[in-house]
C-alpha cells in the first residue's frame, strides 16, 4: 500500500502540462488565477496536486495542501515532502486557526473592522464539559460558530462567518498578507461551496482538483464542477469551459472501469466512464468476483483464500468495511491467521513504526496506519487516496439492500463506487447476507 509517486519523467503530457502552469503568470492574471482540474479516479489528480507541489517549492512558494480524509493524510505524510509545505486535514487545518484565534481574543476587545469577536462557552448537556464558542458582532447583529454538540465542523459554518475568521487569521499572524501563494485542495467536491470561496482570504490562487462521482463527504454541503469553476472563476461568463481535464485512467483495468459503473452509478454517467474506460488497459483475469455468504466460518475462509491469491501473485490487499466493529473483527481474524497487516479506523492508536518486527509480539500481526503493510484493512469512508492492487469489499446486508435500491440510496452507492476503483488489478465483493 505504500505511496509510490512517479516521477515526472512518467506522467502522461496532460499531467505534465497541469503540473506546469504558472498562475503567476502575467497572462493569467485577472482572468485564470485559479486552477480546477477535473478527471474521474486513477486519472492523476493527486499526482499531479504534489507535483505541482514540489515544483513550486523549488520557486522558494509557500504552500498548503489540503485534503478531506484523514486517513489520505496521514498516507500522504510518508512522502516527507520538502520543509515548506503545509499539508493538512482540512478540520486539523480549520481547528488550528480556531485554536490560535481563541488563544489570541479576550472576552471583550477592540473593535476589529468586520465586528468584534467574542468567546462564549458551550457546556454539553451530557458530558457538562466546558467548550469555547467563537462568535462575532456587527452592529446588532451575532453571527455564532455552529456547532453539534460542542463539535465545530468547516463545513458547517456560514460563509460569512467564514470570512471572518480567517480574515481575523490573515490580519493576526500575517499582517494582512496571504499566508499561502497556493492553496491546493485534493477531493474539492467534498468541500462546501461557502468554504472553498472563504479559502480564498487566504491565498491569491487556489487550485482544486475534483471528481462529482467521488463525493463522500459527510456534511450534506459539497460542490459540483459547476459550483467550483463560479468561485474559481467568479469575472467569466462560462467559467465551465476554463477548467481542466484529465482524461487518462492510469490506475485500474477496463474490466474494473466498465464494472463499477455499471454496478453502482446511474446510467448517465455509465456512458461517461465506459468512454473513459477505452483508455484503460485490459485484463480479463480481472473481472470482479462477487461471492455470498452469511456463514461467519465460510466468510473467514473466502476471506483468507482471496489473500493467499493475491499473495500468490506478490499483490497488495486492502480490505474495506462498513464499520469499525467489522474492521477489528477481520483484523483479529488476520492476526489469528498470523497475517501482518495495517488497520485504520478513526479510534485506533497510532504505533511506533520504526521496526515493525521489534513492535510485534507472537499474537499481535496488526500495526495501526502502517500503509506499508501489503494487507491493510480499514473503514470505508477512509477510502480516499488509499488503492492496492487488489480490494476486498466487505458488505453486510443493510448495504446490500441499499446498493440494489439504486439511487434511492445514491450517497451508499456513490460511496461504492470510490471503494471499488480503489482496485488496481482485482475487485472482490463478499456479500454477507448468503442470499444468492
Amino acid at each position: 500500500m505504500k505511496f509510490i509517486l512517479p516521477e515526472i519523467w512518467q506522467l502522461t503530457a496532460e499531467q505534465k502540462a497541469l503540473v506546469a502552469i504558472d498562475l503567476d503568470s502575467p497572462a493569467r492574471k485577472w482572468r485564470w488565477e485559479n486552477l480546477v482540474v477535473k478527471g474521474y479516479w486513477g486519472t492523476g489528480k493527486t499526482v499531479v496536486a504534489i507535483h505541482r507541489i514540489l515544483r513550486l517549492q523549488r520557486l522558494g512558494k509557500k504552500v498548503l495542501f489540503l485534503c478531506f480524509g484523514r486517513a489520505l493524510s496521514t498516507f500522504l505524510s510518508v512522502l516527507q515532502l520538502r520543509r515548506g509545505t503545509n499539508l493538512f486535514h482540512l478540520q486539523r487545518f480549520y481547528n488550528k486557526i480556531r485554536e490560535r484565534l481563541i488563544s489570541k481574543i479576550a472576552y471583550s476587545e477592540t473593535p476589529y473592522k468586520n465586528g468584534v469577536f467574542l468567546i462564549g462557552k458551550y457546556v454539553t448537556p451530557k458530558m457538562s464539559k466546558e467548550y469555547p464558542v467563537l462568535h462575532y458582532k456587527i452592529g446588532d447583529k451575532t453571527i455564532p460558530e455552529n456547532d453539534v454538540e460542542g463539535w465545530y465542523f468547516a463545513q458547517n459554518q456560514s460563509k460569512e462567518f467564514l470570512e471572518v475568521l480567517f480574515s481575523r487569521y490573515r490580519d493576526t499572524y500575517h499582517d494582512g498578507i496571504y499566508p499561502y501563494d497556493e492553496i491546493l485542495i485534493d477531493e474539492g467536491q467534498d468541500l462546501s461551496p461557502q468554504l472553498l470561496e472563504a479559502l480564498k482570504i487566504l491565498t491569491p490562487h487556489l487550485s482544486i482538483f475534483a471528481d462529482e462521482n467521488q463525493r463522500i463527504g459527510l456534511s450534506s454541503e459539497w460542490s459540483s464542477i459547476a459550483d467550483i469553476a463560479k468561485i474559481a472563476f467568479p469575472d467569466e461568463s462560462d467559467p465551465e469551459s476554463l477548467v481542466e481535464e484529465l482524461t487518462i485512467n492510469m490506475r485500474s483495468t477496463r474490466e474494473i472501469c466498465t464494472f463499477a459503473a455499471e454496478y453502482f452509478l446511474p446510467e448517465n454517467e455509465q456512458v461517461k466512464l465506459a468512454l473513459q474506460s477505452k483508455n484503460c488497459r485490459s485484463i480479463p483475469d480481472s473481472l470482479p468476483e462477487e461471492v455470498s455468504e452469511a456463514d461467519p466460518h465460510r466468510q473467514d475462509t473466502q476471506l483468507l483464500k482471496w489473500i493467499k491469491e493475491a499473495q500468490a501473485h506478490q499483490r497488495t490487499t486492502m480490505i474495506f468495511a462498513d464499520s469499525q466493529k467489522n474492521v477489528d473483527k477481520i483484523s483479529q481474524f488476520l492476526n489469528d491467521q498470523k497475517i501482518h497487516h495495517g488497520k485504520y479506523h478513526s479510534n485506533v492508536n497510532v504505533k511506533n513504526h520504526s521496526n515493525l518486527e521489534s513492535h510485534l509480539s507472537h499474537w499481535d500481526y496488526s500495526k495501526s496506519w502502517d500503509f506499508s503493510q501489503n494487507v491493510f484493512v480499514s473503514t470505508n469512508k477512509s477510502s480516499k487516496g488509499l488503492e492496492a492492487d487488489c480490494v476486498i469489499l466487505y458488505i453486510t446486508p443493510r448495504d446490500e439492500d441499499r446498493i440494489q435500491d439504486g439511487e434511492e440510496w445514491w450517497p451508499t452507492t456513490n460511496l461504492y463506487y470510490v471503494l471499488a476503483t480503489r482496485a488496481r488489478k482485482k475487485l472482490y465483493m463478499l456479500f454477507t447476507s448468503g442470499e444468492n
